[in-house]
């Protein structure tokens, strides 16, 4: 029978010398909430963030367990964070791999739920890394690690889809502050991947809402779908004119990078549909 929850466990990694793994460096107060989950709220109607999250919980005592890609000086983190304090404590971080942190945090969830009994609830993966398979993460994370090591365009958040294929990849990047090359809040990448794992960028695309054709102007975007085609499906918000503050407007529009200028083109028309806001 449990009678007390555990003592804040510090699980020992599994250190291998491809993966540049370290145990996690101390504790800290969570932040406000970012800019990043805002947008993530309006776009997925979901108030969590882009990381993979447990929330794990017994009586009187809720643990979150988080991936953050990328880390807060790093790859990616695994924190677990303290809901009674706002305490968050990072465990590990990678600096090369983010199937490490992954991996991490799933053996972690299942110390707390066999050895701990806590109950754990999987929040949905909304940055779409955990979905990648190895040869698409490990293009990923080499992806990221280039942004990374200039300081000037160090992303915030990411997300990732892959094409039905799987030779292709959308990474989205979102900056706190605009990257000083293009002024703009959000990146999204195209990625090939050849048959020997080796991948290329194919195309860039600064601030992906100024590319949807709409009216009302879109205020935020994220990519949802990439098809073999270079097809490229876009989650929208919009604030039309005519409806009230406690409303949310959510569209959608497919996007194709053209073959031969490169240029994106609209293929379906963009449509939205808006829904009250409960506060």
């Amino acid at each position: 029978m449990f009678s007390q929850s555990p003592a804040k466990p510090h699980p020992k990694p599994i250190r291998t010398p491809r993966h540049s793994e370290r145990r996690g460096r101390g504790n800290r107060l969570v932040s406000a909430v970012p800019r990043i989950a805002l947008l993530l709220a309006a776009l997925l109607g979901t108030a969590q963030s882009m990381a993979l999250e447990y929330q794990c919980s017994v009586p009187h005592d809720t643990r979150y367990i988080r991936v953050d890609i990328p880390g807060e000086d790093s790859l990616c983190d695994v924190s677990v964070t303290y809901s009674g304090t706002g305490e968050k404590r990072v465990m590990w971080f990678a600096q090369n791999s983010s199937g490490f942190c992954l991996e991490k945090a799933e053996q972690l969830r299942n110390k707390y739920t066999s050895e701990w009994d806590f109950d754990c609830r999987d929040w949905p993966d909304n940055d779409g890394v955990a979905e990648l398979d190895d040869v698409q993460r490990r293009s990923f994370d080499q992806s990221l690690r280039r942004l990374l090591d200039n300081e000037d365009q160090r992303p915030s958040a990411v997300r990732a889809i892959a094409s039905p294929s799987g030779n292709k990849l959308a990474v989205q990047y979102f900056f706190d502050e605009s990257p000083s090359s293009s002024g703009k809040s959000d990146r999204t990448e195209l990625l090939r991947i050849d048959d020997d794992g080796a991948w290329r960028r194919t195309r860039t695309i600064d601030d992906l809402a100024s590319h949807v054709v709409s009216d009302p102007p879109v205020d935020s975007a994220l990519i949802d779908s990439l098809g073999d085609d270079d097809t490229l499906g876009v989650l929208t918000v919009v604030t039309p004119d005519n409806v009230g503050s406690n409303m949310i407007c959510r569209g959608k529009q497919m996007l194709q990078a053209d073959g031969n200028s490169g240029e994106l083109v609209v293929r379906t028309p963009h449509r939205y549909s808006c829904v009250a806001t409960f506060q």
